[in-house]
Parts: structure tokens; C-alpha cells; sequence
């Protein structure tokens, strides 16, 4: 018997299965210590809100998947079969021409960019 429950240690066979969950300790943020003008050390405070990655490699990689399934877009137009297909497939010129008019606008915009003009997004 224990002294503080007044019951007797239970004893776990080896055998025995124990449901339990794991808890890790999440690894804490290094604080950088830096030093005032005035010459004493100080933690250097945390950042409110974590820096969002740069917008230039997934946007550059987004533009490739978007040529490569246009390539492939293509492909079907000069197949064979294609013509025979043909009004199956017209189902989705609607969505195409959607899908080319926001692409347009898309490339307009970034075209301000570059000229220095302010862009402005259009509705």
C-alpha cells in the first residue's frame, strides 16, 4: 500500500497492452539575443505573425503547370480521334473560353506591373 492513496501499486504484466499517447514536446523557437546601443544584451522579440513565403516560385510553377496542360490540350486538338469527338468534347468550349478570358486578364495585370502603371484588379 502507498501511503498517500492507501491502495496497493498496480503492477502491468509485460505482456500487457497500454493505450496511451505519446506527447512531444514542440521544439520552442531559438530567441536571438542582440545587443542595444546602449551595450546591453536584450531577447529580441518574436514576430507577431510568421512570414509568408515568397510569392515568385509557386506562382513561376503554377505557370508552368498551366503550359504544360495547355500542351496537352493541344495534343488532343491534333489527334486522330479528335475530329470524330469532336461533339462530345464541345461541351467545354464555354469553360475554355472563360478559363482564356481570366488568363488574359491575368496577363494583362501583370503587364501593368512591368510598364510601372499601378495595377488594378478588374472585375
Amino acid at each position: 500500500m502507498t501511503p498517500e492513496s492507501g491502495t496497493e501499486p498496480k503492477s502491468v504484466d509485460a505482456d500487457e497492452v497500454v493505450d496511451a499517447e505519446i506527447v512531444e514536446d514542440e521544439p520552442q523557437p531559438e530567441l536571438r539575443r542582440i545587443t542595444g546601443r546602449d551595450g546591453k544584451n536584450y531577447t529580441r522579440p518574436r514576430d507577431s505573425k510568421p512570414r509568408r513565403p515568397s510569392l515568385t516560385d509557386p506562382y513561376r510553377n503554377t505557370i508552368w503547370d498551366l503550359d504544360k496542360t495547355v500542351r496537352k490540350l493541344e495534343a488532343f486538338h491534333t489527334d486522330d480521334r479528335f475530329n470524330s469527338n469532336r461533339g462530345a468534347l464541345s461541351d467545354h468550349v464555354a469553360l475554355l473560353a472563360e478559363i482564356s478570358g481570366r488568363i488574359q486578364i491575368l496577363a494583362e495585370q501583370l503587364g501593368e506591373q512591368r510598364n510601372g502603371a499601378p495595377s488594378t484588379p478588374k472585375a
